[in-house]
Order: C-alpha cells, then sequence, then structure tokens
C-alpha cells in the first residue's frame, strides 16, 4: 500500500501554482517507488505503463511539476531519473 497524506488530496488543487489531476497521480505513482531516503527512480515506460498514458505524456506531467516547483529530476547517464519530491512535502 501506499500512505497518501490526508493534507495533499485535499490542497493539490489549491496548491500556487494547483496541481492538476494527472500531476498528482503521477506523485502518487513516485510515491509507490519510494522505499528509502533516495528519491525514487522508476523509468517512464513504467510509470506510463501504472497510470495507463503513454511515456511522452509522463515525461510532460514531470516537467509541468518541475517548471510548478513541486519536483526535481535528476538525469543520470545510463539510468532512469531520480524523482526528488523533497519541495513538494
Amino acid at each position: 500500500w501506499t500512505p497518501i497524506a490526508d493534507t495533499l488530496l485535499d490542497a493539490y488543487r489549491k496548491l500556487d501554482p494547483p496541481m492538476t489531476n494527472m500531476e498528482l497521480l503521477l506523485v502518487i505513482h513516485l510515491m509507490r517507488f519510494k522505499w528509502d531516503a533516495n528519491a525514487p527512480f522508476p523509468g517512464f515506460k513504467t510509470l506510463a505503463k501504472k497510470m495507463g498514458v503513454t511515456a511522452t505524456s509522463v515525461r510532460n506531467h514531470a516537467r509541468t511539476l518541475e517548471l510548478k516547483g513541486y519536483l526535481r529530476r535528476v538525469k543520470r547517464v545510463g539510468a532512469t531519473n531520480r524523482f526528488d519530491l523533497t519541495p513538494l512535502f
């Protein structure tokens, strides 16, 4: 199971700037891969399959979350990105 704070579920549309439903869904899926203190690193294809969308769509949602300041992608050569959710929380 993946714990989601009630505060996040109650406030994601009221954030400034607000988060869309799909952006929240991406955050929830990223949290499923958060097993320790390190930033999670699922691939875009993995996330897309779990979300029922294309990898391009996931990339676009990640990009908008970055632009809004809620996510930091740490790009790695030859490996999947790490997704730092610290700015959101």
